[in-house]
Order: structure tokens, then sequence, then C-alpha cells
């Protein structure tokens, strides 16, 4: 068995250098969100200051006609090809779409509660979901041609007493991590249906949970502000992560595996560089609690807060750039889709939104 090519028990932490600011070259960003209505577009900003960015439409679920309102999207999971994205929410439904235009080509149900979390695997062939109802339940998906073929029923991966609100899949796929209320982190084989290990997270109520790119490490982040880090091979932990003195709401490893950048009520963001453990840049009095978070590339991350409003900000400094404003809700998920370089949010404002950000070609940035 393969060592774990990291350990964090050393403490080892950098402060946000005090005076660092980067000055924002002139870039264009355009904003466009999925289906037809009309918006203001992208709107420049003077010479080092943040771009705002407003959408030009968005994607707007219908309410069914049992329901009073459109379902609220607490979560959204998108294939590896860009071409299908799902959302969930408190209808307990399952919806899939066509990123590329908004049409909805598949309703499942399953679940007893409202929907908290999902997931695909990369290859696309599984999605994996849960919530409320405390079930982990598991779709089979059909091939990528066949954009609307799912297995009728999913399989009960299991059952708990308290709800699930994180899931992800293990780069190889043949792994799904699974956390919630009670702060344990589950373990299941895909292939098998079996929980193959149960390890104890960093505290309760766990909301933000993520394998690296590389799949050698799980993180995870809970109320209490800890952040902690398994080796893939055999989940012994190799660490933790201090800093945040609230719940942790977003965890995401950088493309590269190079870094892991967390964000949570207290306001804060922080990206950690691996291996060392070390805090690289701290972004502290955020205008929202954080809610969600994303690497867009190596040097570029977004995050998403109770304000409505995403931002886009740059390291190394971690200067903000952009600014995308166009929802009515707090942002629920935030996802790169690195095949068409857009980001794709959710929102309990029950909408999705597109949002392309075109970088100059001169002015663009190259990963490490």
């Amino acid at each position: 068995m393969k060592s774990c090519p990291i350990n964090l028990f050393h403490e080892k932490k950098l402060s946000f250098p005090e005076g660092l600011r980067a000055v924002l070259a002139r870039r264009s960003f355009l904003g466009i969100v999925v289906a037809v209505i009309s918006g203001t577009g992208a709107q420049q900003v003077p010479a080092q200051s943040v771009v705002l960015v407003r959408p030009q439409a968005v994607l707007v679920q219908e309410a069914a006609v049992s329901l009073p309102a459109p379902p609220v999207i607490s979560a959204i999971a998108l294939e590896a090809t860009g071409r299908r994205l799902v959302t969930v929410g408190d209808d307990h439904l399952v919806r899939m779409w066509k990123v590329d235009g908004g049409l909805q080509i598949g309703v499942w149900a399953g679940h007893t509660d409202w929907v908290r979390t999902a997931a695909f695997s990369p290859s696309g062939k599984w999605l994996g979901t849960a919530g409320q109802d405390g079930q982990i339940l598991l779709w089979e998906l059909g091939l990528l041609n066949q954009v609307s073929s799912v297995s009728n029923q999913p399989v009960v991966l299991d059952h708990r007493t308290s709800a699930i609100q994180s899931l992800c899949f293990s780069r190889t796929e043949d792994l799904l991590a699974a956390a919630g209320f009670d702060g344990k982190i589950l373990i299941y084989d895909v292939r098998s249906r079996a929980r193959v290990a149960e390890i104890a997270g960093p505290g309760a109520d766990i909301r933000a949970l993520a394998f690296s790119e590389d799949g050698g490490l799980l993180a995870a982040g809970a109320r209490n502000g800890r952040i902690r880090l398994w080796c893939r091979e055999d989940f012994s932990p190799v660490g933790e992560l201090s800093g945040h003195r609230a719940r942790v709401r977003g965890l995401s490893f950088s493309p590269d595996g190079s870094r892991l950048v967390s964000g949570g009520e207290d306001r804060r963001i922080m990206v950690w560089r691996l291996p060392e453990g070390i805090q690289e840049v701290e972004l502290a009095d955020q205008p929202a609690l954080v809610t969600a978070l994303t690497w867009c590339g190596n040097r570029r991350f977004a995050s998403g807060g109770t304000d409505n409003v995403i931002r886009v900000f740059q390291l190394p400094e971690g200067q903000e750039i952009a600014k995308l404003v166009g929802h009515s809700g707090t942002i629920t998920s935030l996802i790169w889709d690195a095949t068409q370089e857009r980001l794709i949010s959710s929102s309990f404002d029950t909408t999705v939104c597109k949002w392309p950000l075109s970088i100059e070609p001169e002015l663009a940035l190259q990963p490490r």
C-alpha cells in the first residue's frame, strides 16, 4: 500500500501580507445565463477596480401543479463533458437538464424529503443524491449519446437516521464519500454497493467534502471550523487545517492539486498550499457568509454567499477581479465547466445561471 504524499500535523501557517494589492488589468467578462430572459450584459468599471458582470438570461424552473412556487435549488451537479446538469431541491425530485438550451430532459423521484446534494461520477455513468431523508441514492445513467437515459429505480446505498449534506466521488470512480449532521464520513464501494469505511470527521454538521483531483486526498469541513484531510489509500488522517471560526461551507482542490480553498460562515476565505499545509492567502471580512466555492483554473477561484453575489479572485494575492450580480437569493452551488470556460451557479432564488468568463488572449492566465 502506498504511503500518503503529505502529512500536515506540523501546524505551519502564514499570514496574508498586508499592503499587497495587485493592479487589476483590463479584462472583458461576459455573463450569460442558460435560457432566454433579457438582461443588461457585462459592465466594465474603471481600471484597477472590480469588473461588474450581470446575467443576460436565466434557467427558470416552472412550479409543479401541486406546488405554489418553483422548487428551491439546494445543489447542482455537472457532468464532466459539460452537457448535462442536475438540480435538486425542496421538491424532493432530481431533475436533469441540457446545459446548452436549458431543456429539461428528466425528472426522477426517489427521495421523500428535501434533497441537499448531488454528484456526478467522473465518467458520467453514476449520479449520487442525498438529503434530509437520510437516503444515499445511486442512479445509473445511460450512455452519453442517450442524454435522458437513466435507470428507473436508484440503488439505496444507505438510509441514515440524520440528514446527508455532501457527496463526492473519487477520481477513480470506485468510491463515493458522504457526510452530514452526525459528523461521520461514510465511504461506499460503487461496484459492490457496500460501505467500506466509516471515519470520524472533524466535527458535527459536515457540509463541505472533496476529493483532490489526483484522488490522493479527501478533505472535510465541519461546524466547528476545523478541516481534516485523509489519505485516500487507507483513509488514515494526515492533518488538520485550523483558521476558520465557524461552520465551513465550501472546500475545493485546485485542478493541479497544489492548493485547497476553504470558506464558511465566519466570512473568511482561505487558500492553503499543498503539500505543506501552509495558509497562503486569507481573505477576511467578506461581505457575507461564504456558502459556495470552486476553482476556475489553477489561479482563479470563485465564491458565492448569502448576499446573492458571486466574486472571482485571482492569485497570488487573492485580488477580487470580478463581481457576478444577478441572483436574488443565497448562492447554493458553484461549478467550473472547464470544457467551455464558464461558471455555473445555483441559488435559493430557484434559478441556475451560466457565466462564461472571457479573458483577452494576451492577458489569459496560464496554469502553473
